[in-house]
């Protein structure tokens, strides 16, 4: 297969900026910012600073709400009219199966198929900013990578401050 025949291969990169969230996704770039992001004081620092609660926007336009629960070690996820609740270790989108191996260096995403598991894409954590790399995700999650990927950011945080999720 020549290189031109075969499919765009999908990309999301993040990088914190303060308590902003870029979002590379291909050539496109998101903004998630987090509760409290556009009140003024110290009412607002604090919200931004402790927040688990973000807004993806796209030029100027909000595009979801995500919130990591971390009594419950789960993802919430609002887009589209629709509430996503996502366990961190696996979930069901599209009518597939997806199992997550998260250690210190990485997300490792697999798609469940009967009894085995077919390693779908792999993501790359970087220090100490909490960058992520997402790359050679299947397509039926291009609408939730970006959302995910903040949400396991907002993960990591918490586990570097409290420790590990159990």
């Amino acid at each position: 297969m020549d290189e031109a025949s075969q499919p765009a291969r999908l990309f999301t990169k993040l990088s914190v900026l303060k308590n902003y969230i870029i979002v590379q996704e291909n050539s496109h770039e998101f903004k998630a910012r987090p509760l409290g992001w556009n009140e003024k004081g110290l009412i607002g620092a604090l919200e931004r600073a402790f927040a688990l609660r973000y807004f993806l926007f796209s030029n100027g336009d909000m595009v979801s709400e995500m919130r990591y629960d971390d009594i419950n070690d789960r993802f919430e996820i609002q887009k589209n009219g629709a509430t996503h609740v996502i366990n961190p270790r696996s979930f069901t989108h599209g009518g597939r199966m997806y199992r997550i191996k998260s250690s210190m260096a990485g997300i490792e995403l697999f798609e469940q198929i009967n009894d085995s598991q077919k390693l779908v894409g792999r993501a790359r954590l970087g220090f100490p900013s909490y960058s992520l790399e997402f790359e050679n995700y299947p397509e039926e999650l291009k609408d939730l990578i970006k959302e995910l990927s903040v949400l396991y950011i907002l993960r990591k945080r918490v586990e570097h401050i409290a420790g590990p999720v159990q």
